[in-house]
This record gives C-alpha cells, structure tokens and sequence, in this order.
C-alpha cells in the first residue's frame, strides 16, 4: 500500500516507523493544528516553566491519528531530550532485565536436564530398557555401540 507524501512524492506507507513519523505526520496538517492548539493552551515548558524553545511531546503513542490534547505535554528542547534518554535508559535496562530472566530460566532448564540424566528408571521401565538392551546387544560402557545403534 502506498501513501502520498508531501509534494506528491510517493512513499511506502509506512505508518508505524520513525520513517513515517518524521517525515510525514510531523509535517501533516493534523499535527501542526495538534502542536499550536497545545503551544496556546500551555506555552510553558511543563518541567522547568521556560517559554524558550519549545516542543510538544507525545506522552503516549496510540495511533498518530487518535492524539488527544491529553496526550500531549509542553516540553522545552533540554527536558525534551532528557525525558527521551530516560526512556532509552529504562528501555535498555528492561531488556537487561529480561535478558538476565531468560539467563536463569535456561540455567534452570540445564540443571533439569542434567538431573534427569541421573534419574533411577522404575521398575517397570528397567526391565524395559534390559529387554532392549539384549535385542541389540547393549553394552553401557561402550559408546561405539551406542552410536551405532541410534543410526
């Protein structure tokens, strides 16, 4: 599918990429009308209280087409960036955390695994496991033997 782009170049649509957002919605009508009618309710920087160069930021990204006021917040360029690096920040130890999850979980796994390599068969299944070692001439503490078999 394909958008039409500013000067009626024609672009991929690209509607949920960085692509997108900079290159068309911020420079579409509905944001521009977004950002004055934002800038006049608030022309102070919502952190710091400066009126120095301002920028309206997004609190929450639902759908760049169902912005509400209330999802915008009065920001000057300094706490702008700030607030970005805190996301990123946040963003880069959730992943760490999640990464050090997956760590422990797969350790858990392998210590399973190793656990059940030790486990005494029952009864039942031990004479199962003799039978078929006699029908394919098993012998444990060779492991040419063991290979072979499984191929």
């Amino acid at each position: 599918m394909l958008s039409k782009a500013r000067g009626n170049n024609i672009l991929p649509d690209l509607k949920n990429t960085k692509i997108y957002y900079r290159e068309v919605y911020l420079k579409s009508d509905h944001w521009k009308i977004l950002k004055e009618e934002k800038l006049s309710k608030n022309p102070n920087c919502e952190e710091c209280g400066t009126n120095l160069s301002l920028d309206v930021h997004h609190k929450e990204y639902r759908g760049l087409y169902d912005v509400k006021i209330r999802d915008l917040q009065t920001l000057c360029r300094l706490c702008h960036d700030n607030i970005h690096k805190k996301k990123e920040l946040k963003d880069k130890k959730d992943e760490e955390v999640r990464i050090k999850r997956e760590k422990k979980r797969l350790i858990k796994h392998i210590e399973r695994m190793r656990r059940s390599e030790n486990v005494i068969l029952s009864v039942r299944n031990k004479k199962r496991q003799e039978i078929f070692d006699k029908t394919v001439n098993w012998n444990h503490k060779d492991m040419n033997n063991y290979i072979s078999v499984h191929y």
